[in-house]
């Protein structure tokens, strides 16, 4: 009998224990969420007012970002870059082209070469293939 009350009670302070670390876990796990939802709310207001701090401020959330573009194409300028990065948040061509002050059309050209260089398909969208290639590689 005291021996079956004794492992009782190690399953009840294991349990405890458990539960616990659990919390602490699901706390943490909320608390970072809460910084990746404010970082990339940051991410969006430097990419909206064309701050300079936008290229820095993505990487810090995407680290792997530009070295799993590069590995498609090493030749790759920071402009193309950036662009990938614009499309890959889901800005619009016409976004893009506000937010940059450059023309549409200057916008669909550097799309279409940033197709050639990286071999998205022409009918595929690029925000789509960003994001289907970057979780590929993770």
């Amino acid at each position: 009998m005291y021996y079956h009350s004794k492992i009782r009670r190690k399953k009840d302070l294991l349990l405890e224990q458990t539960e616990t670390i659990l919390l602490k876990t699901e706390q943490e796990a909320s608390t970072l969420s809460m910084k990746v939802d404010d970082t990339l709310q940051e991410i969006l207001e430097a990419a909206k007012k064309n701050l300079p701090e936008f290229w820095s401020l993505f990487q810090k959330l995407y680290p792997d970002f530009s070295q799993k573009v590069l590995a498609l194409n090493p030749e790759m300028k920071t402009s193309e870059l950036i662009l990938c990065a614009y499309s890959f948040l889901g800005f619009t061509t016409k976004d893009i082209a506000v937010y940059t002050f450059k023309a549409i059309q200057t916008i669909k050209n550097n799309k279409h070469n940033l197709r050639k260089r990286l071999g998205i398909p022409p009918k595929q969208d690029i925000h789509v293939w960003l994001r289907d290639f970057y979780q590929r590689i993770i």
